[in-house]
């Protein structure tokens, strides 16, 4: 029956190890991607916080007036940067950009600062209120590590605490 030809193709037994392994190693890299997106919420979080501490900065000098961020901390945390012109009819008439945690799945925010208000003049931070510039930081975490904002009296730092530094790739607040 052998007519000198040869077939090509897999047998059933090269299908099936070839399975097993792919099998295999799916199961070692299904943790290691989960690490992974958890680390790039808080650090897409605390990268948002950054970037809008800075928007709050350029816009109050770009108004010449106060702009305010205030911050609610928690599991259900939010932010929102609201411009103090008087000349609003109601509060959220003044609000500016507005970022729910939720954006972040899993994040909790943690801060001593309930806001803090840049100068029209400068733009420099002029109102803390709940923590102290320089000194505080205002931090996202989850089970993978935290990252963070540290408020200075002329810009706002990006960082992580000393334990997460390295993980989150930030230096350390």
């Amino acid at each position: 029956m052998d007519d000198g030809t040869r077939s090509s193709g897999f047998t059933l037994i090269e299908l099936m190890v070839v399975i097993a392994v792919a099998a295999i190693l799916a199961t070692i890299a299904v943790p290691s991607l989960n690490d992974f997106i958890k680390k790039a919420r808080v650090r897409g979080a605390a990268e948002a916080l950054h970037t809008d501490l800075t928007y709050a900065r350029s816009e109050a000098v770009l108004r010449n007036r106060q702009i305010t961020v205030s911050i609610t901390p928690g599991e259900d945390w939010s932010y929102s940067v609201n411009d103090t012109d008087p000349g609003c009819a109601t509060p959220a008439d003044c609000v500016i950009k507005t970022v729910a945690g939720s954006a972040f799945n899993g994040t909790i925010l943690t801060s001593e600062f309930t806001s803090l208000t840049f100068d029209g003049t400068q733009g420099t931070i002029t109102d803390a209120v709940g923590g102290t510039i320089g000194v505080d930081t205002i931090l996202v975490g989850n089970s993978t590590g935290k990252a963070g904002v540290k408020p200075m009296p002329i810009s706002v730092k990006l960082c992580a605490p000393s334990t997460d530094g390295a993980s989150m790739g930030y230096p350390s607040c």
